[in-house]
């Protein structure tokens, strides 16, 4: 796990993690983060969503009037039914180039859902995300968030 996310899942915030239990958004979640895990198999030569694979990406995107600059590093290996995908995500929202946000994503994929954990770092401090998908047992289907707000 990327060093910095982990931190942000230990901080003392977390005790404090607003949790919402709804099947809707986890499932939905979860379909997201198939379709980009093997969006990315496909775009690396990979079978879609049948052989596990182990791949890297690393795409910036100088932005135009339809979308702002950008960088999105990945790495996966398994697929998108046992397997996991981790993601670093920079905008660059500022005239001066300089990254406004950074989002450190990892997922990991089982037969029957996902555990993911987000971390989005910006000016004023860090969202911080998980969600639990159990298609399985809906019940058990969570987002939970929290805010640690950047110290001055």
């Amino acid at each position: 796990m990327n060093v910095r996310l982990h931190s942000y899942l230990q901080h003392p915030a977390a005790q404090n993690a607003e949790r919402r239990y709804s099947s809707t958004a986890a499932l939905g979640e979860l379909q997201a983060e198939r379709r980009k895990l093997d969006s990315l198999q496909a775009a690396d030569g990979g079978a879609f969503d049948t052989n596990p694979t182990v791949g890297a990406i690393d795409v910036v995107s100088p932005g135009h009037g339809m979308s702002v600059p950008g960088r999105v590093q990945a790495s996966w290996q398994g697929n998108s039914r046992s397997g996991s995908l981790t993601r670093e995500e920079d905008l660059f929202l500022d005239v001066a180039g300089r990254r406004t946000l950074k989002t450190l994503t990892e997922t990991h994929f089982t037969p029957f859902g996902m555990s993911l954990s987000s971390a989005t770092e910006g000016p004023d401090g860090v969202r911080v995300r998980r969600v639990e998908t159990d298609t399985s047992e809906p019940s058990l289907c969570y987002t939970e968030t929290y805010f640690i707000a950047r110290e001055s």
